[in-house]
């Protein structure tokens, strides 16, 4: 399938600095500092100091695949595990820990809702504060199964589909409280565009509605950590939020929870 955004692939192979920054602090707070020092000794990067990758600077994106292929070798991880690793910490902690967290809440109310609005971010991203990005692109559409949706992926990169794998699952689980199962279903590769094709589909099989900024009433919040149990800090909060008077809490847009 085409890629929806219409990009031709960039002149230079480039990736901004943010992600090398990521993936350091992927490595050092999982791992230890030692580890990432070794890391970079196999990189080829013993030259560069902690922290001196620099967010908004681009970078030659072999010295990322140089990065990734070290962490393999040192840390006895597979190359897919490595890129999953790095996608999920890139949500998870690195984009809120550098006050992106709003944004990402902005971008939609479920999952699927959110995944289809990406092209549009980073459409805005490039526009307004990295101008030299070359982002991949997504599209949603239903599963056949009913179970989940599909979800179309596209980027200039080869390779990144576990990176991106990492994204969509902490994505799931730290924007909705969804425990997301991701599955590749197909790949290929056309007119420099690398694709793939995952099925996401919740974990514990609920519908990825189930709490997406619904405005449910519920007793303490006992019922949510009944009906739903990956919800569970739902329901936590919920508990915490409850009236003395009425003995009731509500979970309101939970998608910023």
């Amino acid at each position: 399938p085409a890629r929806p955004d219409k990009q031709a692939p960039p002149a230079e192979a480039l990736f901004y600095g943010l992600v090398n920054e990521s993936v350091e602090q992927l490595i050092i707070n999982g791992f230890g500092r030692d580890k990432w020092h070794a890391v970079k000794d196999k990189a080829g990067l013993s030259d560069v100091e902690d922290g001196d990758f620099e967010k908004m600077q681009q970078y030659d994106q072999d010295l990322t695949y140089k990065v990734v292929g070290a962490i393999t070798e040192i840390l006895g991880l597979s190359g897919e595990d490595a890129l999953q690793a790095a996608g999920d910490n890139f949500v998870a902690k690195y984009l809120p820990d550098q006050g992106y967290l709003d944004l990402l809440r902005a971008q939609g109310s479920t999952l699927r809702e959110f995944m289809g609005n990406m092209d549009t971010m980073h459409s805005y991203l490039k526009r307004e504060t990295l101008p030299g990005l070359a982002p991949p692109s997504f599209k949603t559409e239903d599963a056949e199964d009913g179970e989940g949706f599909l979800l179309h992926y596209w980027s200039f990169r080869p390779g990144l589909w576990p990176l991106a794998k990492g994204m969509v699952a902490a994505s799931g689980r730290e924007l909705f409280n969804q425990e997301t199962k991701v599955e590749v279903v197909k790949q290929s590769e056309e007119g420099g565009h690398h694709y793939t094709l995952f099925h996401c589909a919740d974990a514990a099989g609920n519908p990825f509605e189930w709490w997406s900024r619904a405005r449910v009433e519920v007793d303490g919040g006992e019922k949510a950590a009944a009906a739903c149990p990956a919800r569970s800090r739902q329901a936590e909060r919920a508990r915490g939020q409850s009236s003395a008077a009425s003995g009731r809490a509500r979970l309101c847009d939970t998608q910023c929870l």
